[in-house]
């Protein structure tokens, strides 16, 4: 395994950051704090449960921790690297990112089928069995194995899509004739993501029926969830496992979506929203407000609620 300098790395990802301790300390694992050892790196909150005694009895070399740890208690510390930084989880996930992310190489799969009218940018990554129909597949794209791009499907640059993902399949239209009969409404939209974009494994986002379903630049969506057709889903949202977004529903700026939510269809949410684990969202949600519960509410109406059912 190679040993990665701490003082290399900072100085490449140009981090403000003060050391104590072995300043000149190399790292080859990454680890949770519990259960570091020598060859580790680490990070560590002041917030965390007997944070300073993890500090001082780690065996990690290097640990990163936030700025609320006191000085006095850093200059003692001389068996490991100390990096004292304002956010430690963010700092160590770009040194994870700078030394262990798996570079994948550019190149289609021999078992890939491609659209011969397809639009897709020369340094991209398509994994074995993926399928692309007539779509627009931007610069730097990763499409993992056995995903399914349809017909009128828009990728940005750096878009990431995960293995069995099916994206621009038909949304769920139909209407009940004079026979209650279900006849489809043929959609004939299509999908646009934008740059910077991941979606997760076995996840679908049904086509437009008209226009576009939308999904905004930097937004990250998790394992197995559906997006269904009209959606348009605003700038570096995340959406959590299992959530279910119902058509023609707006989601804002900067919001999180927790896992297992129901939205219902035609829903407006705003930016900055914080959906909790398990909603079931019937309601508009203003901006920078968090809803939970089924039906979710505002989560002080809810605190609420909960408190009159205890007197009960």
């Amino acid at each position: 395994m190679p040993n990665y300098q701490i003082s290399e790395l900072i100085s490449q990802l140009g981090a403000k950051v003060r050391m104590f301790g072995k300043t000149g300390a190399a790292f080859s694992a990454a680890r949770p704090i519990e259960y570091a050892e020598p060859d580790s790196i680490c990070w560590l909150k002041s917030s965390y449960k007997n944070a300073e005694s993890l500090l001082e009895t780690s065996t990690a070399a290097v640990i990163i921790c936030d700025d609320l740890f006191p000085e006095s208690l850093l200059d003692t510390i001389h068996d490991k690297c100390i990096v004292q930084t304002g956010d430690p989880r963010e700092l160590f996930i770009r040194i994870l990112a700078l030394v262990f992310r798996t570079p994948l190489s550019f190149g289609i799969h021999p078992t890939a089928i491609i659209h011969p009218e397809a639009q897709i940018h020369e340094k991209v990554h398509i994994g074995p069995h993926v399928y692309i129909g007539k779509a627009i597949i931007g610069k730097n794209c990763f499409i993992l194995g056995n995903n399914f791009i349809y017909d009128n499907v828009s990728l940005g640059e750096n878009v990431t899509v995960h293995a069995g993902s099916v994206i621009g399949a038909d949304g769920f239209g139909y209407q009940r004739n004079a026979d209650m009969e279900l006849e489809k409404f043929e959609h004939i939209g299509g999908v646009i993501v934008e740059d910077g974009v991941e979606i997760g494994a076995n996840t679908c986002v049904d086509r437009a029926s008209l226009g576009d379903t939308f999904i905004g630049k930097g937004t990250k969506i998790d394992n197995l969830v559906h997006v269904a057709h009209n959606v348009s889903i605003g700038r570096h949202c995340c959406i959590i496992a299992g959530a279910v977004i119902g058509g023609s529903t707006t989601i804002g700026d900067f919001t999180w979506i927790g896992h297992n939510s129901s939205i219902l269809q035609k829903i407006e949410i705003g930016s900055g929203v914080t959906i909790g684990m398990g909603s079931v969202v019937t309601k508009n949600v203003p901006d920078h407000e968090t809803w939970a519960g089924n039906p979710a509410r505002e989560m002080e109406d809810l605190k609420k609620i909960l408190r009159k059912f205890k007197e009960l």
